[in-house]
């Protein structure tokens, strides 16, 4: 792993650790509307029901799992294990169905090309 990257997932992970901004998850009110708390000027399309979604070092508990309880089939890449853990919460405790993948969004090698309808950074 670049040095460079390695600083920033100690960085992301602590941030993650700490529930620092960036890193904050998704509340119940965000629920109600889960496209809109993501996407509240309307650039994603509707719906984003059955869509494939990558969220692009978007980790942290917010954006993958709002996304899923919306209906689209979400993989989250994060370079921080800490800002996957939790989205993984937050999928756990809502029963939600998503994906996430440790990598760096310099290197998405990890990933199918073209696999994604909507990617979300």
């Amino acid at each position: 792993m670049k040095p460079v990257n390695e600083h920033n997932r100690r960085a992301w992970d602590q941030r993650a650790r700490d529930r620092q901004r960036h890193a904050e998850s998704a509340s119940d009110k965000d629920f109600v509307d889960p496209v809109g708390a993501v996407d509240p000027y309307g650039w994603l399309p509707r719906p984003v029901s059955g869509r494939r979604v990558l969220c692009l070092a978007s980790g942290g508990g917010r954006q993958g799992p709002l996304l899923a309880a919306a209906g689209a089939k979400v993989t989250v890449a994060d370079l921080s294990p800490e800002m996957l853990r939790l989205d993984h919460e937050v999928a756990t405790r809502r029963g939600l169905d998503l994906k996430t993948v440790e990598a760096s969004m310099d290197d998405l090698s990890v990933l199918v090309d073209a696999s994604f309808d909507i990617v979300l950074q």
